[in-house]
């Protein structure tokens, strides 16, 4: 029974990649298009750039985004510098909330990384000192 099963499988396999070759074989292999629009007809023959590039002006804003990145990189450097010391103080989030000067929306601010840092070094420390199911 199971012979006849994957016989019958095979054949229906067969039967239709033969049908997709022949119906792929018998399909054109271009489009036909209707004549040219006179927009088109204009725009054909032009030369068109996507955008403009001026090189000088782009090595200058390149430097100054690698600048700026690297002052804000070491801003934030520095601020995680100082999560050990206020964890030893004992300051808790609003207390550092204070500390960066950070207002409502918090995950906007230029510091939230600092922040969400102290928030899990603070946890782990919370949870280190007072475990959980233990």
């Amino acid at each position: 029974m199971r012979i006849w099963r994957a016989f019958l499988a095979i054949l229906i396999g067969l039967l239709g990649t033969c049908d997709a070759a022949t119906v792929a074989a018998s399909s054109p292999k271009t489009l036909a298009a209707g004549p040219m629009m006179t927009r088109e007809s204009l725009i054909e023959n032009t030369k068109r750039f996507l955008r403009k590039e001026s090189v000088k002006n782009n090595e200058a804003i390149d430097e100054e985004r690698g600048f700026k990145d690297i002052v804000e990189a070491a801003r934030i450097a520095a601020l995680k510098i100082m999560i050990p010391a206020w964890l030893v103080a004992g300051k808790d989030s609003t207390e550092v909330i204070k500390i960066l000067k950070m207002t409502y929306p918090y995950v906007d601010h230029k510091n939230w990384e600092v922040l969400k840092s102290f928030q899990n070094a603070h946890g782990k420390v919370q949870h280190s000192l007072y475990p959980v199911g233990k």
